[in-house]
């Protein structure tokens, strides 16, 4: 067994080029490696993460799947019985159908933003493009006013913020207050979809038969939905445009159209993989890659570190938009593979087309403000000139 002095998954502020240079000395390194500080072992190489993955009956979600709690986030932290009925019942409404119904409404949301985006001067494309629409998105899909979307944004970046900072001073009490008022607001919206179903999808959970959710699993689906749906995608977004303004000669391929922009999709997943790790803990004493574990150890998942594995991805550290084949960790794998994969790649597609379709040059303004939390590592602003 290994031990690292230098790689801290709960370094919110470790530089996104040194977390990469640090994975990779983890995947170089023979077996898994042990964190002593947060008390778990890394799983760095593509091949590992699969294979734990895959071995749900020795590694569980229930123990949550995060480094720094174990919160609650539906069936994500659910092993089966329980995580197999509750994906089904999801499964039957979200559908590809369903997606693709929201194309429309996606692609008129992009054109608005765009609208209102004056040619050349500085615009962060944060508030003005990715953090608005896949929250319009998902709340539209909850069933949410419009009107209410600023507010659900304040609590839900609150929240977000306070994975693996609770320490912070006020931190605790600003997330506390934000969860309370989600929380108060997301049973309201239940207890009317229980009362008159509507059309949107959390009356279609409610009202679903014999598997139909209870109240208390609606509304933790509707914080999950709201988590990975709305944040993952956001961050995608915009990492997906500071990319392209960082690499011109990768951009013009998209811009003459020689790449398809959903091609270049799954290789902006793979490059900029926002979801920092999930976590596993074992049910058994067993082994992967050589190092035994004991039941009750955990292992983290570092998804940012197997799409750079340079066994599976030639050029691994080159962003090259027409990657193909692209066999990216950025959904997961397996069981709890993202049931929103391909609402994610439909909205990435939406807003890079819609985007470049109008201005095919993107100039940064100012260096990008960072977001990292405890899952995900996002951008906070990104002031560019759109020509």
């Amino acid at each position: 067994m290994h031990t690292t002095e230098r790689f801290d998954i709960s370094d919110l502020r470790l530089d996104l080029a040194e977390r990469n240079d640090q994975q990779a000395a983890l995947r170089a390194t023979e077996g898994l490696v042990h964190d002593e500080k947060n008390d778990l072992y890394y799983v760095a190489r593509h091949t590992d993460i699969k294979t734990v993955t895959h071995a749900t009956d020795v590694f569980s979600s229930a123990g949550g799947v995060t480094y720094f709690d174990s919160v609650p986030l539906s069936f994500v932290t659910m092993d089966d019985p329980e995580h197999g009925r509750l994906r089904r019942t999801v499964s039957r409404q979200f559908t590809a159908r369903y997606v693709s119904g929201l194309r429309e409404r996606t692609r008129r949301y992009v054109e608005q933003a765009l609208d209102a985006i004056r040619p050349g001067e500085p615009v962060d494309v944060v508030d003005a493009l990715t953090a608005p629409i896949p929250l319009r998105i998902i709340s539209e899909m909850l069933g949410l006013p419009d009107s209410d979307v600023d507010m659900i944004r304040g609590w839900t970046d609150t929240m977000m913020d306070a994975g693996g900072r609770l320490d912070e001073p006020g931190v605790l009490e600003s997330a506390i207050g934000s969860f309370a008022f989600w929380g108060e607001y997301v049973d309201s919206q239940v207890a009317d979809r229980i009362a008159k179903p509507g059309s949107d999808l959390l009356s279609a959970l409610a009202n679903s038969g014999d598997e139909a959710l209870d109240r208390d699993e609606l509304a933790m689906f509707a914080t999950a939905l709201m988590v990975a749906g709305n944040e993952t995608t956001r961050h995608s977004a915009s990492r997906a445009i500071l990319t392209l303004a960082t690499h011109p000669d990768q951009l013009a391929r998209l811009v003459d159209e020689s790449v398809p922009v959903p091609t270049a999709v799954e290789e902006i997943l793979r490059w900029t993989s926002v979801a920092r790790v999930m976590m596993r803990t074992a049910t058994a004493d067993t082994a992967v890659a050589g190092t035994s574990l004991a039941c009750g150890d955990r292992v983290a998942l570092l998804y940012p570190s197997g799409n750079r594995d340079e066994r599976v991805f030639a050029d691994a550290d080159r962003f090259l938009v027409d990657r193909s084949p692209n066999p990216h960790l950025a959904f997961g794998v397996g069981a709890h593979f993202c049931l929103g994969a391909s609402l994610a790649r439909m909205e990435l597609d939406e807003i890079l087309s819609g985007l470049l379709r109008r201005y095919p040059r993107l100039e940064l303004d100012a260096e990008p403000v960072y977001r990292s939390n405890g899952l995900v590592d996002g951008v906070a602003s990104l002031r560019v000139r759109l020509r």
